[in-house]
């Protein structure tokens, strides 16, 4: 319900102006560096879909960071296609 209010007040777009896509780049980028995750020094490319703007290809420390976007009322959503290499 508060989500809903929130939603339909614009509130999310108020979120979306204040987290400018590189800042947003940079934090996944981090998350990704400081991660438990198994060889994450191999990860070159991370894709999100989060209420903040979309945005696609910005590279912070050799990770470029893609974020669709959401399709909720007042927010931007642009589908990203992805190309999975053959990793054998």
């Amino acid at each position: 319900m508060i989500y809903e209010v929130a939603i339909h007040a614009g509130l999310n777009s108020l979120t979306a102006a204040a987290k400018r896509p590189k800042w947003v780049a940079g934090r996944v980028a981090r998350a990704v560096r400081e991660s438990q995750i198994p060889d994450h020094g191999r990860v070159t490319d991370v894709f999100i879909g989060h209420t903040h703007n979309s945005f696609s290809n910005i590279v912070v420390d050799g990770i470029r960071v893609s974020n669709t976007g959401s399709a909720v009322k007042g927010s931007t959503f642009n589908m990203l296609p992805v190309e999975i290499a053959d990793a054998s």
